[in-house]
């Protein structure tokens, strides 16, 4: 996949490829380049300091298990997931080899390292629930905030169309802000709350689930 910008406006990173994607949805060639200027030139009049972070996505490889173990473990420590058992790179590469090709899992890099990962996930094995997909998104410390994120979930929702799904779903913290920020302005609307769901550090935890029909 070709490395597409992210303006980063501070907590509020809006990816450029976005912008090009809704001028480009209608009309005539010449409409949708005009639309992609005039969006273009409505964000640098809003935000003249912009920084832009050039991210790209590819498929997981077996040699990026020892970057998606540390930056899962940072989630774990984080406390941005209920799982609570680190994970290790020879346990990230095992993983990787057991995926089907209907379960993809993908790397965002910045500057050849890699700063985040995302995967498509079995939702519920009966063959009922085999049009929706569970998903994990999961960046370097580092990273957040800054775009590489919105990257990886743009790209879960394309491979979900490809593959045939019909909806994405997902399980995160109510409290964190700022993934439930970004799922809202890629399209995922908030479904309910399980109350006290899970035990995390001796304590109760409520749970968010948000779905995105494709």
């Amino acid at each position: 996949m070709i490395a597409k910008p992210i303006t980063d406006f501070g907590d509020r990173p809006v990816p450029v490829a976005s912008v090009e994607a809704r001028s480009s949805a209608s009309g005539t060639p010449d409409d949708r380049a005009s639309g992609r200027q005039r969006d273009m030139k409505l964000f640098a009049a809003a935000y003249p300091q912009a920084m832009v972070v050039r991210y790209s996505v590819r498929p997981a490889r077996a040699e990026d298990a020892e970057a998606m173990s540390v930056i899962y473990n940072e989630g774990i420590a984080d406390r941005a997931t209920l799982e609570t058992e680190p994970r290790t790179p020879a346990e990230r590469r095992s993983w990787l080899a057991a995926r089907d090709a209907r379960h993809p899992v993908v790397v965002v890099e910045s500057d050849g390292v890699v700063v985040g990962w995302a995967s498509l996930n079995i939702f519920n094995a009966r063959d009922a629930y085999r049009h929706v997909a569970d998903i994990s998104v999961y960046v370097a410390r580092n990273s957040r905030g800054r775009g590489a994120g919105t990257m990886l979930l743009q790209r879960l929702v394309e491979l979900g169309r490809e593959l045939g799904f019909h909806k994405l779903v997902l399980a995160g913290f109510p409290t964190n802000a700022a993934s439930v920020a970004l799922y809202g302005r890629l399209g995922f609307r908030e479904v309910g709350v399980y109350r006290e769901q899970g035990l995390l550090d001796g304590r109760w935890v409520d749970v968010l689930l948000m779905e995105r029909l494709l």
